[in-house]
């Protein structure tokens, strides 16, 4: 799965969305990662998101990837994210938890809310949320 993939699927569902300034935001997410770490951005911050219904209120984090081994099963990408991406994904975490003072009861998974595997089985959840809050510990630089 790519960020194009996600746009023109959201845009399919009808997750569009027009600011003030008439740029239209497809992407339901406000960030997406890819599997090398590198973060691009979805809609703005202040936007609602579209990415679990019944939520729009809160900020939405994607990792490219299909870490569900029912659905996967190795055929598209690796089942766990990878090092990059897992470590970006904790980095901006932490970023976006300090910057609305916010801890890490504020913090879940796409399945945690919506009726999804997303991000899936796959996804190392208590080591991620044990190194988010070690790091969210730690003094910001």
């Amino acid at each position: 799965m790519t960020a194009a993939t996600i746009d023109a699927m959201h845009r399919r569902r009808g997750f569009s969305i027009t600011d003030r300034n008439g740029t239209t935001y497809h992407v339901g997410y406000h960030y997406l990662i890819q599997q090398d770490g590198t973060v691009l951005a979805g809609r703005p911050e202040h936007l609602p998101g579209a990415h679990t219904r019944g939520y729009p209120d809160m900020l939405g984090i994607a990792l490219i990837g299909d870490f569900h081994r029912a659905s996967n099963r190795g055929r598209r990408g690796p089942l766990t994210p990878p090092p990059a991406q897992l470590a970006t994904a904790e980095r901006l975490t932490v970023a976006l938890l300090r910057k609305y003072r916010l801890n890490t009861g504020h913090l879940y998974l796409h399945r945690d809310l919506g009726q999804t595997a997303c991000p899936g089985d796959g996804f190392p959840r208590q080591a991620f949320y044990a190194d988010v809050a070690i790091q969210l510990a730690r003094p910001a630089e």
